[in-house]
């Protein structure tokens, strides 16, 4: 199963957790998406490996905060079933019935 995947992250001081989460993400397909900051995006994303990703996400979460890496402040995950693409033909390639 494929999944579409957005996350929201952000933090306070250093940016090194959210480097290190991002880096995460991106193993699995979640992108940081262009223009935007603290959002990443993967629009068919393997379920399996995003669990994989995402249980190390929460690791490196809850690891040590004496590191001077950085805080989360907030972590919002949406995902839903990846679109499946479908194809249209122009009416000139139709069949008439």
């Amino acid at each position: 199963m494929k999944w579409r995947v957005i996350v929201r992250m952000s933090f306070t001081g250093k940016k090194g957790l959210q480097y290190d989460l991002g880096k995460r993400l991106e193993r699995c397909g979640i992108r940081s998406k262009p223009n935007t900051t603290g959002v990443w995006e993967g629009t068919a994303v393997s379920a399996e490996e995003a669990a994989k990703e995402f249980q190390k996400v929460f690791e490196l979460l809850s690891g040590s905060p004496g590191r001077a890496r950085g805080q989360l402040n907030h972590l919002w995950i949406y995902i839903d079933r990846a679109a499946e693409k479908s194809v249209t033909l122009p009416l000139h390639f139709k069949k008439e019935s």
